[in-house]
């Protein structure tokens, strides 16, 4: 699989090679789990959303401390955060 990012095409030509090796061998390498966040850590991140808004800094890295200790990691976009499972 490493050589065909070595193959001098295009990504998207690289990247519909490996959906197919991978359809092909059934290896579910591609296959992304949709994880249902939790009220609570959904809470959490509305109100870490307002604390950024309001450029309350401080209290936002607080949110997402506590965020992370129970098991969840927020990566910041333009538009929103973005939630997954640690």
């Amino acid at each position: 699989m490493v050589k065909i990012f070595q193959w001098p095409c295009s990504s998207t030509d690289k990247q519909t090679m490996c959906k197919k090796i991978d359809e092909v061998f059934g290896l579910d390498l591609l296959k992304q789990e949709k994880v249902a966040i939790p009220k609570e850590i959904k809470d959490l991140v509305n109100q870490r959303e307002q604390a950024r808004k309001d450029k309350q800094w401080k209290l936002a890295d607080e949110i997402r401390e506590k965020i992370k200790n129970k098991g969840y990691q927020i990566d910041d976009t333009k538009d929103s955060a973005i939630v997954k499972k640690l």
